[in-house]
């Protein structure tokens, strides 16, 4: 039954996308809601054409109708034949550069700073470190207590840590399975007990995604259309100053709440130290060359960030952008020699390159495509527009609105598709709605942190959809706790970045 509900669901989405398409661009041609002159002078049907183009990649996204990446390329065929057809419309003086523009997207260098997070991830769990980080503060839990709740907890500080670094779903498979070792050695951990363990370590991977700029892909997204925009550029040292407050605080949340609806319950402290040590080994090469790596590159996103705060302009030449480390990330990790006779580098480039999430990749390249088609054929300008003359121009509106509709659109899709969807959308708003820079930095980044917190069904996000697939929790209570921990965390991430902001 729920095979043949995905299949119409594809099939629905297949027909509606290319129908909605051809409506908006036969449809009566788009005008301003207050003055009532065309939106494009050149050629009316072109911000219909824009704003049909993003309804097709949007309903092909949530219902799956191609794979992911698939919709993202078929979002560039079509918007290069937009710009071929027409290309003043788009704001460009000739076809080919219009054209140029839309394939140098895939390649932009945002892209290359994913691409960079995905190998360090991958080479994360790929060298056991990312098993030797969860362990040791597993370990470290249950040395400290006998309450059963902290050793809990420190699967879920692990996977906040790791999800920093590497996807979200591979530091919660990493923590998780640490996790069920924890539970198969403690028979007096009730049923209930178990079922929140896991739920709340789903919730906090998403928390820690918050923290750095690569914790995950609407941080990027976010940045990229604000750069593009010219709003602002922020790298990864920018990022921390508003992400990691915000994933410390909502988390250290998280943990109170999961102390509540825990309970106590008392650890046999010594049979689960036994359990946690009984796994560790000796540290490998691959271990020692992906700290030295990882230390590298972490610290030119430091350095790069420091020079550009206190004016090194030297470095910020050699470093102009966080992509810089991060693709000297993947070319030290699969370079570097594990032996010279014969030479063996560290870590296989096929196996490397088959670890990427490429459709991720693809949907951030297509996105960018998408909203730059709505900024350039006055679309966006349009939407932000009729947006203002509905709901005014009241800053707190427009934020919490922008915020709860990504939540909401987050719960049903993926995260990185709602993020791409509506950062364009919103930031047309504001600059229709005539907000000072800082002002669309907080509307834009809120959205982007509310697409991080998908608690509420196991479809919402992989790390509840990695707890869900045991079998051990059950939708209705994934529900329950992810209503309460949204309840508080939306207006706690408001309130935190209203703050860091008007500091």
């Amino acid at each position: 039954m729920v095979g043949m509900e995905g299949y119409y669901k594809r099939v629905i989405g297949l027909i509606l996308g290319p129908l909605l398409f051809v409506f908006l661009i036969l449809a009566p041609p788009l005008r301003d809601p207050i003055t009532g002159e065309l939106m494009n002078q050149i050629a009316p049907w072109a911000p219909g054409a824009a704003l049909g183009l993003m309804l097709w990649t949007v309903i092909w996204w949530l219902t799956e109708a191609i794979p992911l990446g698939l919709t993202s390329l078929l979002t560039a065929i079509i918007a290069c034949a937009l710009v071929g057809y027409e290309y003043r419309a788009f704001g460009y003086a000739e076809a080919s550069l219009g054209v140029s523009d839309i394939v140098r997207t895939f390649f932009d260098k945002t892209i290359w700073v994913f691409f960079g997070g995905f190998v360090l991830g991958w080479g994360m769990q790929q060298s056991g470190f990312a098993r030797r980080v969860s362990r040791k503060i597993a370990l470290f839990f249950a040395r400290i207590s006998s309450n059963a709740y902290w050793a809990i907890a420190g699967t879920w500080i692990t996977v906040w840590f790791l999800s920093m670094w590497m996807s979200n779903t591979s530091a919660t498979a990493v923590a998780f399975s640490i996790l069920l070792g924890i539970l198969a050695t403690s028979p007096w951990i009730n049923e209930k007990q178990a079922e929140i363990a896991m739920i709340f370590l789903a919730f906090s991977a998403s928390l820690g995604g918050i923290a750095t700029i690569i914790g995950t892909p609407p941080n990027l997204i976010a940045t990229a259309f604000l750069a593009e925009r010219g709003i602002a550029d922020i790298g990864f040292v920018d990022w921390l100053r508003y992400g990691m407050p915000v994933s410390v605080i909502t988390f250290i949340i998280l943990l109170g709440l999961g102390r509540v609806f825990f309970g106590k319950s008392t650890v046999d402290v010594q049979s689960l130290r036994a359990s946690l040590v009984r796994g560790e080994s000796k540290m490998s090469i691959e271990e020692k060359w992906y700290i030295v790596v990882f230390t590298i590159t972490a610290s030119l996103w430091v350095l790069r960030g420091i020079a550009k705060i206190l004016g090194w302009s030297i470095v910020t030449k050699i470093l102009p952008h966080d992509a810089i480390p991060a693709m000297i990330c993947a070319v030290l990790l699969f370079s570097v020699p594990k032996s010279l006779k014969p030479y063996k580098p560290l870590f296989d480039w096929r196996e490397g390159l088959r670890g990427i999430d490429w459709d991720t990749l693809f949907l951030f390249a297509g996105g960018l495509v998408m909203g730059n088609m709505l900024f350039k054929s006055g679309a966006g300008l349009w939407l932000g527009k009729n947006v203002v003359s509905i709901s005014g121009t009241r800053i707190e509106g427009i934020i919490l609105g922008g915020g709860l509709l990504t939540w909401i659109l987050t719960q049903f899709a993926s995260n990185t598709a709602a993020t791409n969807m509506m950062a364009p959308i919103l930031i047309s708003l504001c600059e229709v709605a005539g907000f000072a820079k800082a002002i669309v930095i907080n509307v834009v980044v809120f959205a982007a942190i509310s697409a991080s917190l998908a608690f509420l069904l196991p479809v919402s996000t992989p790390p509840n959809a990695v707890v869900f697939a045991s079998g051990k929790v059950r939708i209705h209570r994934m529900l329950l706790y992810g209503l309460i921990v949204s309840a508080i965390m939306l207006p706690a991430t408001f309130m935190l970045l209203w703050i860091i902001l008007s500091l």
